[in-house]
């Protein structure tokens, strides 16, 4: 089995709630199951295709997977997220924004193309932070891993 990966990153999510965008395959899926494998209370497995993220949740052990559909390039989904985590599970602990979509084409690409891939890939990390910051300020701590 390969070794641990979380123990590098500085942070310890034994008894912690985290979530994971992209969490329906590869390496969302991965960090699911590495959480749960590293004590995680709870693992968020979030992604736009709620039949992969309840697999992966469905995989990590009993009462530990929660699964959620969300577009991650969208603010009041990831809101949406962070209320029904918390109300569902306890407090976040971890987020690890791990969504991203590729490029269909280059510098051709119509504005359309450029503004969905730059909500995903990079705005998903503001609109976490700027939800998640101040709840981890009031709590004294928390991890945005990107």
């Amino acid at each position: 089995s390969p070794p641990p990966i979380l123990p590098t990153m500085g942070c310890d999510v034994a008894g912690k709630c985290c979530v994971v965008t992209g969490g329906g395959s590869g390496i969302g899926a991965a960090l699911c199951r590495q959480f749960a494998q590293s004590g995680a209370a709870k693992v968020a497995v979030v992604d736009m295709n709620l039949a992969a993220a309840q697999a992966v949740a469905d995989s990590l052990p009993a009462g530990v997977g929660l699964a959620l559909a969300a577009n991650c390039g969208s603010e009041m989904d990831l809101r949406r997220v962070i209320v029904e985590v918390e109300f569902k599970a306890a407090p976040i602990d971890v987020w690890a924004a791990n969504a991203g979509i590729p490029m269909n084409g280059g510098p051709e690409c119509p504005n359309e193309e450029w503004e969905r891939i730059w909500k995903v890939n990079v705005m998903q990390i503001v609109f976490t932070a700027r939800h998640m910051v101040p709840r981890w300020q009031q709590r004294g701590g928390g991890w945005l891993v990107v």
